[in-house]
């Protein structure tokens, strides 16, 4: 039969394990809150950086036609001085 004094020793113990894995859960729980927020941060870059690759990818077609024109140009006018 148990006694009551182990009985008293098998409380405290068991309340210690409750309060030391509260105390586990609630750490958790905020590392997990920080972590969504890591995420979304994350997100937020990612998207603004994809943006940011489209926008300069586009920018560089539109000077590689510039600069394709003004070839062509350049090319067509020391043609004509040649021919002339």
């Amino acid at each position: 039969m148990v006694s009551k004094l182990q009985f008293v020793e098998t409380m405290f113990i068991v309340s210690a394990t409750v309060t030391n894995l509260q105390q586990k859960l609630e750490g958790l729980q905020t590392a997990n809150t920080l972590m969504k927020e890591d995420i979304r941060i994350a997100k937020s870059n990612i998207l603004q950086l994809q943006q940011e690759n489209l926008n300069l990818r586009r920018d560089k077609e539109t000077l590689l036609d510039e600069h394709h024109r003004q070839m062509q140009v350049s090319v067509c006018c020391e043609l004509d001085s040649v021919t002339k």
